[in-house]
């Protein structure tokens, strides 16, 4: 399991410990899972300094997070990927005072960028035509194969063909309707997100419509995406 906070993504809704708040702009309430990203944010003691580890996210099982990011008002960290599917205790450890918070570990639970990319420009879209190449981020797929070790990314001459990828069948809809899917896996650069790469089916609804990535029989919160006429 390989789970970055971070604030981008869906993820589960406010709590508030030892004046410590974990939460998540759209309030969307879901289990953490591996390669979930989630943020810590909240009072944070200005002395605080970036370590190698967070301190265990299991106490019990003294399993240390990574962390990428330290300031007075936010944490970015990994749930390790040796965290099990259950209840797991997050505990931060500022300069003596240490702050913990439980919370359920799924199998998957996959949030996406807010927004697609377009394979050809490599831009952020809020719109796209039937046969367009976009390309998804998502995290929380859960277990990948081969596997990766915890803050790990590929190597960079890495075969593209044997990048990591879900366990669990990875599926794309646009407004109800099935996506081609192309690629989904974790390419070299990425920590704890998988791309996805699809076409925009050529029977999508025109006009506003949802986007969302299934994981095995989990689904993702959707992203919007303005479907417009094919051009001639």
């Amino acid at each position: 399991m390989s789970t970055r906070f971070r604030i981008a993504f869906p993820i589960v809704s406010s709590f508030v410990l030892c004046a410590l708040t974990i939460g998540a702009a759209d309030r969307i309430v879901k289990p953490v899972d591996e390669n979930r990203v989630v943020v810590l944010k909240g009072h944070i003691h200005p002395n605080a300094q970036r370590q190698s580890d967070a301190g265990p996210v299991d106490p019990e099982n003294g399993i240390s997070a990574p962390l990428y990011y330290v300031s007075p008002g936010q944490i970015d960290l990994q749930v390790p990927c040796e965290t099990g599917a259950g209840t797991a205790v997050l505990a931060i450890n500022n300069n003596g005072q240490i702050a913990t918070f439980s919370f359920p570990v799924a199998a998957t639970a996959p949030g996406l960028f807010r927004s697609a990319v377009d394979n050809s420009m490599g831009q952020v879209v809020s719109s796209a035509q039937p046969g367009q190449v976009l390309l998804l981020f998502l995290t929380g797929e859960g277990d990948v194969t081969p596997t990766l070790a915890t803050g790990a990314t590929p190597a960079v001459n890495f075969d593209p063909t044997k990048y990591p990828q879900p366990r669990l069948p990875v599926s794309v809809t646009v407004g109800g309707v099935p996506a081609q899917v192309l690629f989904s896996g974790i390419p070299s650069g990425l920590v704890a997100e998988t791309q996805i790469d699809f076409i925009v089916p050529s029977n999508a609804l025109l006009g506003p419509q949802q986007v969302i990535v299934s994981v095995g029989n989990v689904s993702s919160p959707p992203i919007a995406l303005e479907i417009l006429a094919a051009t001639p």
